[in-house]
This record gives C-alpha cells, structure tokens and sequence, in this order.
C-alpha cells in the first residue's frame, strides 16, 4: 500500500500573510486528493495556500489513489501562528530638552526600536527633537507586527546678558545686586515645565584719567568746567558717560 509520504517539517509554525505550501512525494500513477481547514480541496501533488490566516490551522489529509485502489490517507497539521499585538508605552511622552525617557514595548517576545537600533522590551532615548520611535516586536514562533510612539520634546532656552559696571558700582539683576566681575546664572520654568537658563557676563568698565596742566600769571583766574581758579593747585571733576571719566589739571 501506498501514501503521501511527508516530508516532516515544512508546515509550521507559519504567520499570517505567508504561504502554505503542501508537499507529498511523488507516487508513480498516482492521483492526489487535498482536504482541509475552510473547505480546502485540491488534486494537486504539491498545492499552495497564498496569504494564510490563523483559520488555515489544521489538520490537512492527503490521499493518494492509484489504478482506482486508494491508498492509506496521510495527515499532516499546519500551524499558523497569530501576529503579535505589540505595544509602546513610556511614563511620559513629553519631555525637556536634555531629558531622557524610557520606552516599554509589550505583546512580543524580542524587540527593536527605530531610530537608534536598541533592541529590548525596556530601552532608554533622549532625543533632541520630538521623534517617532518604531518598535518591531517578534513573538515566540517568529511572526513579527509593528507600532509607533511619539516622544514630544519641550525647548529650553538659554539666555546670555553682558553687563559692565563702573568701580563700586552694582548691578541689580534678577533681584540681587552683584559688584563682583564674574559669571552668575538663573533659571525659570517655561509655561512647559522645562527650565530656561539666564546667564549674566559682568564686567568691570575702565575709568579714564585726563590731566591737563595750565600756567597762570600772578593776579589772573583760569576758567575750566564752569569755575574760575586763581589759586595754584589740583583740581578735579569728573564725566558720567557710557563709563566714568575724571579729569583734572594743575
């Protein structure tokens, strides 16, 4: 007596989509009978199913008759494994700039993420921008199903003044007074949560001194800046323009 004689291994596990192909060994004046799962028939050695589904799991029978005597019937048991419902999910989906988020994926067995490549069911970014991250996640029996995760990034700014001030002077920002040169930061939270960072350069401005020296006879007076000196000695005023300017003469 004659049969199918399968080949062990070929039906399964399957995704959705692929394609099922039966395979029987030839039988010399043999025609071939296929019944299966939703109705399937076929008289074909070797048939295919295009684009299969999880309801083409089953058992499949082959019979193989020859010179009208039937031979034993075969079964074999095809194996199509679901596509996995894979997920994205994050504690926070907006974040500052410069901040980090961790991306879960769920449904899958393995994972990997797009952009970057990181692979895992818990992966770390810190995008710069806002950015759509693709998880790929693969089940047990090797089917594979897709989905996105939108990572929204809030800017934080940085804002530099430059300042000088005069000699003993001071300058009043973000309500404190600083008379020391040097470098001094502030930060104030966006309407976003995020932290914008104020940054004040102050410097020390020259002063400049400008003498002038003037002789006088006995008995004369010498105009300067509005007064007039008969008397022989030193004397000073002073400018208030964009920084301090003294001058005096002798």
């Amino acid at each position: 007596m004659w049969d199918c004689l399968f080949e062990s291994g070929e039906y399964g596990p399957l995704c959705p989509g692929q394609t099922l192909n039966l395979t029987a060994n030839n039988v010399s004046g043999g025609t071939y009978a296929w019944t299966g799962p939703l109705g399937f028939t076929s008289i074909l050695q070797n048939p295919t199913i295009s684009n299969v589904t999880t309801a083409n799991s089953g058992n499949y029978v082959c019979t193989v008759t020859v010179g009208g005597i039937a031979g034993q019937p075969c079964t074999t048991t095809v194996v199509v494994s679901p596509i996995p419902t894979v997920t994205a999910s994050t504690a926070s989906s907006v974040i500052c700039n410069g901040d980090c988020v961790n991306l879960n994926g769920g449904g899958a067995s393995t994972y990997s993420w797009m952009p970057g490549g990181a692979t895992g069911v818990t992966v770390s970014v810190c995008p710069a921008a806002t950015t759509t991250y693709t998880v790929t996640g693969t089940s047990f029996s090797g089917c594979t199903n897709s989905t996105t995760i939108n990572v929204a990034v809030n800017p934080a700014y940085l804002f530099t003044e430059t300042q000088g001030i005069c000699n003993g002077a001071s300058y009043n920002w973000h309500n404190n007074n600083y008379s020391i040169v040097g470098v001094y930061y502030d930060s104030l939270t966006t309407v976003q949560g995020c932290d914008s960072i104020y940054k004040l350069n102050l410097t020390m401005n020259p002063s400049y001194l400008m003498p002038t020296n003037v002789t006088i006879c006995n008995g004369m007076a010498y105009h300067w800046r509005g007064s007039d000196y008969s008397t022989a000695g030193t004397y000073y005023d002073s400018l208030q323009t964009i920084q301090d300017v003294i001058v005096y003469w002798h």
